[in-house]
């Protein structure tokens, strides 16, 4: 139940920071304002808490690829999209194969 908190906490943090953002009679960048709320976040709760990895690919990693995803340039991922592939492609390749021959 208490990941659960600060999960929930956290959320409010990332929401909290955009509207403080807004709201500042200054300019400050995002990430500076969200690792302060952050340390807030983090000395409300016990300091013995881990948040389990599992947790953290599960709720925030999916947005975070999304948005990277989202804006993109189209015309350069088009563009170079044969390299990618190759890459993509062959470290698949070259990773079930270097797995294999390690495993058996």
């Amino acid at each position: 139940m208490h990941s659960i908190d600060v999960v929930l906490a956290m959320l409010l943090a990332v929401a909290a920071s955009g509207y403080l953002i807004r709201i500042l009679p200054f300019s400050l960048p995002l990430p500076l304002v969200q690792i302060a709320l952050g340390a807030v976040v983090s000395g409300v709760f016990d300091a013995g808490h881990e948040l389990e990895p599992e947790l953290f690919f599960l709720l925030f990693l999916p947005p975070l690829l999304f948005l990277d995803g989202w804006r993109i340039p189209k015309q350069g991922l088009f563009r170079d999209k044969a390299a990618i592939l190759e890459l993509a492609l062959g470290l698949v390749v070259f990773t079930v194969i270097g797995a294999g021959l390690l495993i058996h």
